[in-house]
């Protein structure tokens, strides 16, 4: 009696064990996949959807979407990620007036390499005049030893009269993006362990010119600087928000990015004087660790853009679903609700305490003299006026908001350190080398080939769109311009742009 259902689950396992090999075999695949959304009388219909392994597009359907008249739909994978060597076309098309909201069934795990092979991802995306596109996906998971590259492109189009502004726009197309990359199997004891992660977020907006490069490039050598404080946080996360029908959503990041400020004993006005939009009493769900925000938006185009980090992807969720929650009106669901799981409410203190004024009276502690030589004389007249040698706006980089949202202390309430001060300075000559120093190299090369004004324009123009803060923009641009005007005294110089560009573009004159 006994013997066909031991037959029968012998069977079974032998099937399963033949499928795990043929999964573990699995060779690189090369896929895409294609949605088309329209508006159709009172919502948002797929009109065409086609997927090829290894991604695949789920639609979803409940009574809640059917009712707001908005399109959904899940990204999803065989085995739950990429291997080495896959690679994804993915083309999204948003028509005029028409919605739809982008997920992931889990995370996306990319599992290690032993040969120099990258997973590749790439998307496509075309959003016409009011229509909305909102990508909320789980994180990306890079194990260690992996390789990830992703290329997203994000067209916008809209009616703008005014070439110069696209915010002037009667009706121009909105989008919510999230970009969530994740420190890796951290309970495996991986973190930041992969070998090469590289990211390109591209916004065009037809019908005023403007473009938003936004462009990140990591490296296993890179990742140790990366070392105290920034290796607790588990999550680095960007937000693009575009559009009036993104404007709730806006205001929620921006009062989201206030408070948790104001958590860390940041010095900011108080919430209830500088929130903004729908949101004057919002209070931040009960987070585990620490996260900081910060918000810019480019004067340009209007989209504002986010970066977040975390030392708990549940803080991430929870903070990405307060954020979103306003478009729960219009997508008929709250992006993120269900990952949620027990957040309640809480109020936000400032976490460092104000110390009591001592009773001791202190004596003043006697200045030190120095003799000062030429030399700390130029150092002590580059402090009182940064702007020095070339006149103008000078940028500090950030170091002045690092030091109050604790990003140079080792752990949060210890005494800024030396060493944390150390290893910011560090980060910023890396991205200042993986940006402007590339940009200054082409500049040099362009103008040693004797290139055209028109292509060294066409470099300059490029530059700008990866400087979306407002601040480092402009200290870029001002620099350059007064560069400019100190390099007009040795040398012919018809152009003014970013500091980057003039700087190669003068080593260039020098050397000829």
């Amino acid at each position: 009696m006994l013997g066909p259902p031991v037959f029968r689950l012998h069977h079974g396992a032998s099937r399963a064990w033949s499928l795990c090999r043929q999964l573990s075999t699995r060779r690189p695949q090369k896929g895409g996949a294609q949605i088309v959304v329209s508006r159709i009388g009172n919502g948002s219909s797929i009109l065409r959807l086609t997927h090829a392994s290894p991604v695949r597009l789920l639609p979803m359907v409940n009574s809640a979407v059917e009712r707001s008249g908005v399109a959904w739909c899940a990204i999803g994978s065989f085995g739950g990620g990429l291997l080495a060597g896959d690679e994804v076309d993915m083309a999204v098309e948003v028509q005029p007036h028409a919605a739809l909201t982008l997920v992931t069934q889990a995370s996306t795990k990319v599992y290690r390499t032993d040969q120099d092979v990258k997973a590749v991802q790439r998307v496509t995306a075309t959003i016409a005049n009011g229509g909305l596109l909102v990508l909320a996906p789980d994180p990306l998971v890079p194990f260690a030893s992996s390789q990830y590259s992703q290329e997203m492109r994000f067209t916008l189009k809209s009616d703008a009269s005014d070439a110069t502004h696209c915010s002037k726009a009667n009706e121009m197309a909105s989008a919510v993006i999230v970009d969530w990359l994740g420190a890796g199997r951290t309970a495996s004891g991986e973190r930041w362990a992969f070998d090469h992660y590289s990211s390109r977020f591209e916004f065009v907006w037809e019908g005023c010119g403007s473009r938003l490069v936004e462009a990140l490039r990591l490296s296993k050598d890179d990742c140790k600087f990366f070392d105290n404080p920034l290796q607790s946080f588990d999550a680095f996360v960007n937000i693009f928000a575009c559009g009036s029908r993104a404007a709730p959503v806006v205001s929620r990041i921006k009062s989201a990015a206030l408070l948790l400020a104001a958590r860390t004993g940041a010095r900011v006005r108080s919430p209830a004087s500088s929130a903004t939009g729908d949101c004057p009493d919002a209070i931040l769900p009960q987070l585990k660790g620490r996260a900081i925000m910060g918000v810019t938006t480019d004067e340009k185009s209007g989209c504002t853009v986010a970066r977040l980090m975390a030392e708990n992807s549940e803080d991430v969720y929870r903070l990405l679903h307060f954020c979103m929650e306003p478009l729960a009106s219009c997508l008929g669901a709250e992006p993120y609700s269900d990952r949620v799981h027990g957040a309640g409410p809480f109020e936000i203190v400032q976490t460092r305490e104000p110390q009591a004024p001592s009773t001791r009276s202190r004596k003043p502690k006697q200045a030190e003299v120095l003799e000062l030589n030429l030399q700390h004389q130029f150092a002590l007249c580059h402090l009182t006026d940064s702007s020095l040698p070339v006149g103008g706006f000078a940028h500090s980089g950030g170091i002045e908001a690092a030091l109050q949202l604790g990003l140079l202390n080792r752990r949060e309430g210890d005494v800024d350190s030396v060493d944390g001060l150390r290893n910011f300075v560090k980060m910023l000559s890396l991205s200042a080398l993986r940006l402007q120093g590339q940009f200054l190299r082409r500049a040099y090369q362009l103008d040693r080939r004797g290139d055209s004004k028109d292509v060294w324009q066409e470099l300059d123009a490029e530059l700008h769109a990866h400087l979306a803060g407002g601040l480092a923009c402009r200290a870029s641009l001002l620099q350059g311009a007064g560069l400019s005007r100190l390099g007009r005294r040795w040398c012919e110089l018809d152009r003014s742009g970013h500091f980057a560009s003039v700087f190669g573009l003068l080593c260039a004159r020098q050397a000829g």
